[in-house]
């Protein structure tokens, strides 16, 4: 049965991609987007996976951005452009939440934090 590129586009969005769901990626980059913008690490380095396989050049054939930054995309060549999120802030407010639903911390009212995101352009894009 084969899947749409739709579906390979959602399922990225929500989850990581498995190893046996390469092939959908590649697929998908067989038909030449002008760019790809992978929501986890993990997708990420499955895309650029099959960017090797299928031999395009980023950033000629194809511009590349990852959410979330890693070590790894610094490493590649050409270097991967990646939006960063504040982790430590994150947990900061992550547990600031949760010592407030335990009763140990005040109460936070909120429960939806917003946080600030940043771009570190490299290379690929």
């Amino acid at each position: 049965m084969k899947k749409s590129n739709e579906n390979i586009l959602i399922k990225g969005l929500l989850h990581e991609l498995s190893p046996d769901e390469e092939p959908l990626f590649q697929q998908l980059l067989e038909e030449k987007p002008e760019a790809v913008l992978f929501a986890t690490n993990y997708v990420g380095i499955l895309g650029l996976r099959a960017i090797k396989n299928l031999q395009l050049n980023v950033p000629d054939d194809l511009a590349v951005v990852c959410f979330d930054d890693n070590e790894v995309f610094d490493l590649c060549t050409p270097a991967i452009t990646a939006i960063r999120q504040p982790i430590e802030s994150m947990a900061r407010g992550a547990v600031k939440i949760l010592m407030g639903e335990m009763g140990v911390a005040k109460k936070s009212a909120r429960k939806q934090v917003k946080i600030q995101t940043s771009i570190v352009r490299r290379d690929s894009a």
